[in-house]
């Protein structure tokens, strides 16, 4: 139990060393500055923060968001790849259903191709199915703790090219112009970050690739980099399974942890309906 000023916040660590449940917290009511700092303290300890039964509004969510630093307009987030609320751009809202199976099944850390990538991002579930929609969630830090040394070393000294390539086939599809894409293209161009980082708060030393946005390592074949983004899988490595559930929010350290979103028994679910933003530090 950790004490604050105001009220008493739970930190229920995970099975798996990665992950904690967060209780005495009612997001919508508000948090003192003290709850606050308890709970940046937790995210970077345990990289991922589950509040339970929580129910708030959009704008307390946004309010939520605030409290740890501006909020981040996802890019892409005034084309139809996204839906966002007029008046609420921060938001994100994805939907999930038979006809539109949105998923992610690669594991990923978001907006890695951006020049200085979000601190962290928040998911709200709102709806979920009777079965499935769970979400899995990779510890990064201990993906590089189980690296042999010379191969510590070795990462350690690359960079890696990270690009939304992705996102401009999405875009096409979904009426995008090529001029608008091009000036998204230049806006955004491919980014070199390192191979490995280090956490600005905690120092622990993360794996900094993934599947869906790293296109290249720099000094490395290209079957060398199917061993290196391949191994950013999960196997090996702490995972916290979050299981989804109406009135459950996620607060992810976008730094240190990759997630999966996993299939439903019926259909493929993204998290049921979640509202998803990022903000920077």
């Amino acid at each position: 139990m950790v004490a604050t000023q105001e009220r008493t916040i739970a930190v229920t660590p995970g099975a798996n060393g990665i992950g904690a449940e967060i209780g005495g917290v009612d997001i919508a009511s508000g948090l003192s500055d003290a709850q606050v700092a308890e709970i940046e303290q937790a995210l970077v300890r345990h990289k991922v923060l589950f509040f339970r039964d929580q129910e708030m509004t959009s704008q307390q969510q946004l309010a939520f968001g605030r409290r740890f630093g501006p909020l981040e307009i996802h890019p892409f987030a005034s084309f139809k790849t996204f839906t966002s609320p007029p008046d609420e751009p921060e938001l994100i809202i994805v939907e999930a259903f038979p006809e539109n199976p949105m998923v992610a099944e690669a594991w990923h850390s978001d907006v890695t191709w951006r020049e200085t990538p979000a601190m962290a991002s928040i998911l709200r579930v709102t709806d979920v199915p009777e079965e499935g929609g769970d979400t899995m969630w990779a510890d990064m830090a201990a993906a590089y703790a189980d690296l042999d040394d010379a191969t510590q070393r070795h990462l350690s000294s690359l960079t890696a090219v990270h690009d939304w390539h992705q996102f401009r086939d999405v875009l096409h599809q979904t009426g995008a112009t090529a001029e608008q894409i091009a000036e998204l293209v230049e806006r955004f161009p491919v980014m070199e970050h390192p191979v490995v980082r280090t956490h600005p708060v905690s120092g622990e030393k993360i794996v900094y690739v993934n599947g869906n946005f790293t296109v290249k390592i720099n000094g490395m074949s290209e079957t060398k980099i199917v061993l290196v983004t391949g191994a950013n899988k999960g196997i090996g490595f702490e995972i916290a399974r979050g299981l989804a559930a109406r009135g459950c929010a996620v607060l992810l350290g976008a730094r240190d942890a990759g997630r999966l979103r996993l299939e439903g028994k019926d259909y493929v679910v993204a998290d049921g309906d979640v509202m998803h933003f990022r903000f920077n530090t």
